[in-house]
């Protein structure tokens, strides 16, 4: 009776074993997402680089930077949508504690300090309403209501956006691949450690990460090396790290002025062991970026109200002037309509000084690929540790326990062979 009783506990631990290779993989197969984390200090340019990475067409709200959320976005495979994550009492006394202790001069004085626009807003008679509460879901009724909802939680006009640890924007129309999650962090130069510390997490997931870097000056002060080098410290993925000049379209002769100054001073600054490792590997990680200009040129070429309003139009025409040559620009004539045309001629040769394209194709396509190549195997060697295990659980030793068990090795063997076949389909896909 004892050796039966060892013998069937030794199969409950194999398929108690197996279940959890099994739970692997259903672990493996949900968890698929890809995430790109957009980083960089504030003023950078990261929503801007959003938008043109993700072809949004609205304005995101400003947001204070001591109050402003993680923000996420990511496929939905129905309808646009809106998911709020708020604080926990913990993290929100730990977090005005931070306040508490930050001497003003820490704090931007180009606008309100923190406590004065909670204090505006009055903000605390909403904290007990929102703090641990659950995770809410909004379904927008149009593209209005949609940014109506994100501004009253990211927007520092609405005393909402206090107690929100994460935003998660789901979009229906989403122009990277479906398992992409692209998240937006606090600018690195966020005066409160508590909201530095918490990207951190985020940070080590990431797959891929795009540091933006204000290049209208050709340097990169100590503070701000810092922040890169605390990012390149923590991250899980310095192979896929690459740094962005945005607003390089900002100096005379921008393409000229990131060739010759900007890229060699950034590649210098950034080649250390704490971050490239070399000049060679630096300077292929290290591109230019005016998400401005590619955000105003989609807008054009999409949204026919474009055209009625003036500034707009000067828009266009500076950047096709600056791009092109004022012979090119005006070759049509100078009018909204001309330099209509002339751009849907032009674009391709507009965008790509951009180099938004270049972006989403070099930098972010290619790495998605290899992420996604490392999944794959990494499932499939799941499926071939089940299979293992399967395997040995019918060999002779463990032929009394299955009679008893009910398990046939018949049964058994037909279920390694419906395993083979799923696992010859995976590595075909």
């Amino acid at each position: 009776k004892l050796k039966r009783l060892l013998i069937i506990n030794t199969i409950a631990e194999t398929y108690e074993t197996l279940l959890e290779s099994i739970k692997d993989i259903a672990a493996t197969c949900k968890s698929k997402d890809c995430q790109i984390v957009v980083a960089g200090s504030m003023n950078s340019g990261k929503s801007m680089l959003v938008n043109a990475l993700l072809g949004l067409d609205f304005d995101f709200p400003n947001s204070y930077s001591e109050t402003c959320p993680i923000i996420k976005y990511r496929y939905s495979d129905t309808r646009n949508y809106v998911k709020t994550s708020y604080y926990t009492t913990d993290e929100w006394d730990s977090l005005w504690q931070n306040v508490q202790e930050e001497s003003l001069d820490s704090i931007r004085t180009d606008q309100e300090d923190f406590l004065s626009i909670y204090n505006r807003l009055e903000a605390e008679n909403l904290k007990l309403q929102l703090l641990n509460r659950s995770d809410d879901v909004f379904i927008p009724r149009d593209s209005d209501d949609f940014l109506s909802i994100i501004e009253k939680f990211a927007s520092d006009k609405n005393a909402h956006h206090f107690f929100i640890r994460e935003l998660e924007i789901g979009l229906a129309d989403f122009k990277l691949p479906s398992n992409v999650v692209l998240v937006k962090l606090h600018g690195l130069n966020d005066p409160l450690s508590f909201r530095k510390i918490a990207t951190r997490a985020y940070v080590y997931d990431a797959k891929i990460m795009l540091i933006c870097v204000n290049a209208i000056y050709p340097k990169i002060d100590k503070r701000e090396l810092d922040d890169i080098a605390f990012l390149f410290s923590n991250s899980n993925c310095k192979e896929r790290i690459y740094v962005l000049g945005t607003q390089y379209d900002m100096p005379k002769n921008f393409s000229d002025n990131w060739v010759e100054k900007t890229k060699p001073i950034f590649t210098e600054a950034l080649s250390s062991g704490l971050y490239f490792g070399s000049q060679e590997v630096a300077s292929t990680k290290i591109m230019p970026v005016s998400a401005w200009y590619y955000n105003l040129i989609q807008q054009a070429l999409n949204n026919h109200s474009f055209w009625e309003e003036e500034y707009k139009v000067d828009y266009i025409s500076e950047i096709l002037c600056r791009c092109l040559g004022n012979d090119v620009a005006y070759k049509y004539g100078m009018e909204a309509p001309e330099l209509k045309k002339t751009l849907k001629e032009y674009v391709t040769d507009v965008e790509t000084q951009t180099n938004v394209p270049s972006i989403i194709n070099e930098v972010v396509s290619g790495p998605i690929m290899d992420v996604n190549r490392e999944i794959h195997d990494e499932i499939i060697q799941l499926f071939k540790k089940v299979r293992k295990e399967l395997n040995n659980s019918v060999q002779p030793k463990g032929q009394l326990a299955c009679k008893k068990n009910q398990r046939p090795r018949s049964e058994l063997l037909l279920k390694i062979t419906n395993l083979d076949s799923k696992l010859k389909g995976i590595k075909n896909s």
